[in-house]
């Protein structure tokens, strides 16, 4: 049923900008088979989630600018996204691989990040895609933190 899944993902966006995680929420077509849903998140910054109905994959597009594939930051964010389908991980934290699949793609040193998602699970998969970028800018804080002084203008202090 072509906009059934859309309509999914569209709801549990939604959702967090009803609780004021997001601002500024938007939805506009993305091309054929796709719909960009577009907010205000992390560090006051705009975001762009597409969603494309074919592939049943969400992106997270070009949410790290600055990010060249051959940097030592985007060897670490694949270790960081493929870290979190261990099963070591709690289940909450954990991102289940029958369910949804994580990636990123990196082109003009911008890196996007990705679910595939499976067996028509596109409530844990939309969840799981903004837990798994919110996890990926604490690991950036953490251990790349002149990154986002130089990029995404945070003050020094």
């Amino acid at each position: 049923m072509p906009g059934n899944h859309a309509s999914t993902v569209r709801k549990v966006l939604s959702e967090y900008a009803d609780r004021g995680v997001f601002g500024g929420f938007s939805e506009k077509p993305g091309g054929p088979g796709k719909t960009a849903f577009e907010f205000v998140w992390l560090y006051n910054r705009r975001y762009s989630v597409i969603f494309d109905e074919r592939t049943g994959s969400l992106t997270f597009k070009d949410c790290l600018p600055y990010f060249p594939s051959d940097s030592a930051r985007y060897a670490r964010l694949k270790q960081f996204i493929k870290s979190r389908t261990e099963t070591t991980l709690r289940a909450h934290r954990r991102i289940d691989e029958k369910r949804a699949v994580p990636s990123c793609r990196n082109r003009n040193a911008c890196a996007s990040v990705s679910i595939k998602v499976k067996n028509n699970q596109f409530t844990y998969g939309t969840r799981k895609l903004v837990n798994l970028v919110h996890e990926i800018f604490l690991m950036i804080d953490q251990e790349f933190t002149e990154y986002l002084y130089e990029h995404f203008d945070l003050p020094e202090e």
